[in-house]
């Protein structure tokens, strides 16, 4: 960990170092001067020296200027594609080359995109992502805004990069397993209610919360924005809970939710709500019908 990088030297005049400084400031300036624009400098200068990377960009809310205190870094590299394994099966020693990372994770193939990512904690606290694609994919990497950090083959001059809509089939897809696999976690609540676990009913109740979500999310996508801000409003409404009791009330309030926004969005993809599933599983949520314990 914590490989060196060997920097310019402070009164380097050469026409790429002027830039790097000028770039460097602009981003201090964007997200207060802190560690997050010193770490993208860092990248940026060792996207510069590094023989593999012909590109790279800052992407997210830094580079769509609404950044806050909390946002996270969203940085991308790109090499040539004839590079790239040589250039992936040493992407530790590249992220330690501008930065002492406490938590380093690969996705391979970040949701069937084509590319990877590697998500990182900082040791200065500084986290987010780096996507790693090549000459052929990088398009994929990104949708939104974004700022070029290092260009050494003009590949990023006039482009823009979409931002990828879930076509109808994946919404369908989504939204037909947050229908059917919400009632198999109100199963898992109820198991953890019975046997008096606490702490594991109050993180079902956040999945079943989170299976909501992704229904509001699918409507908003699908052209269901008022209904989902309706609904939205009755999710916020139901807290958080500790007691068992309390986690107990909150997961049916949640599985109306579901119900009615379920049936919305079912309709909209030809889906039926699976109410047979339903009948069965929500007595459980209110202890009305059980025989044995669940196991």
């Amino acid at each position: 960990m914590g490989r060196g990088c060997c920097w310019p030297a402070a009164g380097c005049c050469c026409l790429t170092c002027d830039v790097l400084l000028v770039q460097r400031s602009n981003y201090d300036g964007c997200v207060g001067g802190d560690a997050r624009g010193a770490a993208i400098a860092r990248f940026q200068k060792s996207c510069l020296y590094d023989p593999s990377i012909v590109a790279a960009f800052l992407g997210g809310s830094l580079a769509g200027g609404s950044a806050d205190q909390v946002s996270d870094v969203d940085i991308y590299a790109v090499t040539r594609e004839s590079n790239y394994p040589a250039f992936f099966a040493r992407r530790q020693a590249f992220m330690e080359s501008w930065a002492r990372p406490v938590f380093l994770a690969d996705t391979v193939d970040f949701e069937g995109l084509g590319f990877d990512m590697l998500h990182f904690v900082l040791v200065d606290g500084v986290h987010g992502e780096l996507a790693l694609g090549h000459t052929q994919n990088f398009r994929r990497l990104h949708g939104g805004p974004h700022k070029v950090l290092v260009d050494k083959i003009g590949l990023l001059p006039g482009v823009t990069f979409a931002r990828v809509v879930p076509s109808e089939t994946q919404l369908r897809r989504q939204a037909e397993h947050a229908l059917g696999w919400f009632w198999l976690d109100c199963l898992q609540l109820d198991k953890h209610v019975v046997r008096g676990n606490s702490i594991a009913a109050a993180a079902d109740l956040a999945q079943l919360r989170s299976r909501c979500t992704i229904l509001l999310h699918i409507a908003r996508t699908a052209g269901l924005a008022t209904d989902a801000s309706r609904f939205r409003h009755r999710l916020e409404q139901i807290i958080a809970a500790d007691d068992l009791e309390d986690v107990r009330g909150a997961a049916l309030a949640v599985a109306e939710l579901h119900r009615d926004l379920g049936m919305l969005v079912g309709e909209r993809f030809g889906l039926a709500y699976p109410a047979e599933l339903a009948a069965v599983v929500r007595p459980s949520l209110d202890g009305s019908a059980r025989s044995s314990p669940l196991s």
